[in-house]
C-alpha cells in the first residue's frame, strides 16, 4: 500500500514541477498546488485499504 501511496505522490509532484517549468502556471500558484498531491494518494490509499480488507473479509467467509 505504501508503493501506490508513494507512487501517486511523487507523480503528483512531478507534474507540479512539470506545470513551474512550462510556464503554465506561476510560482505564487505553488504553495495551493503542493498539498494536492499528497491529499489525493492518501485518500487513495484510504480508499484501496477500506475496499482490500472488505474483499478478505468476504473470502474468508
Amino acid at each position: 500500500m505504501g508503493h501506490l501511496v508513494m507512487g501517486l505522490a511523487f507523480a503528483g509532484l512531478v507534474g507540479i514541477w512539470a506545470l513551474v517549468v512550462g510556464d503554465v502556471i506561476d510560482n505564487d500558484d505553488i504553495r495551493w498546488l503542493l498539498p494536492i498531491p499528497w491529499v489525493l494518494a492518501g485518500a487513495a490509499g484510504l480508499l484501496a485499504t477500506t475496499l482490500g480488507g472488505r474483499r478478505r473479509r468476504d473470502v474468508t467467509r
